[in-house]
């Protein structure tokens, strides 16, 4: 497994995982139906503007998945991450999310948090696998509507 920048040539392959209203569901921002406009219109803002880190998660030169990271405010980094669905219960999260925690780039000197929408237990156990800590419930925003999630930190490393 590796992480790399997205490219221009990830649009089909975007558009072939991200149309699926499972993966969809999780997140907060990936809209269902995905089409392939939709994956050429994020490529070219994450290639451009955006202030977001996403890496594509690559295994056997085929593109798995994703993990990113952001400053979501002025105190805190945020991580997040989607894998495909035939991708799903494979280790896959935990591994790439790991390897996003051990980037040089990703900044240190702020605590490093992610939210997780109610019910997703899966991404939950991710986060407790990679060192984060449960520390209580929030709301934020799925495609402009408030929904109920839970926040983790992670634990400072000695």
């Amino acid at each position: 497994m590796l992480l790399r920048k997205f490219t221009l040539d990830d649009v089909d392959r975007l558009a072939k995982l991200l149309n699926d209203e499972e993966v969809s569901r999780w997140t907060a921002t990936i809209p269902f139906p995905y089409s392939r406009q939709d994956a050429i219109d994020w490529l070219n803002n994450i290639l451009t503007q955006d202030l977001r880190n996403p890496y594509a998660v690559v295994m056997h030169d085929e593109i798995v998945a994703c993990v990113s990271w952001w400053p979501d405010d002025a105190q805190n980094i945020e991580v997040g991450y989607w894998v495909g669905r035939d991708y799903w219960g494979k280790g896959i999260a935990a591994r790439a999310l790991s390897l996003l925690l051990a980037l040089p780039e990703l900044p240190r000197n702020k605590p490093i948090v992610a939210k997780v929408m109610s019910g997703n237990e899966a991404s939950g156990r991710v986060l407790l696998k990679n060192g984060f800590q449960f520390t209580g419930e929030c709301q934020f925003y799925r495609m402009g509507k408030p929904v109920t999630g839970n926040t983790f930190v992670l634990k400072k490393q000695s």
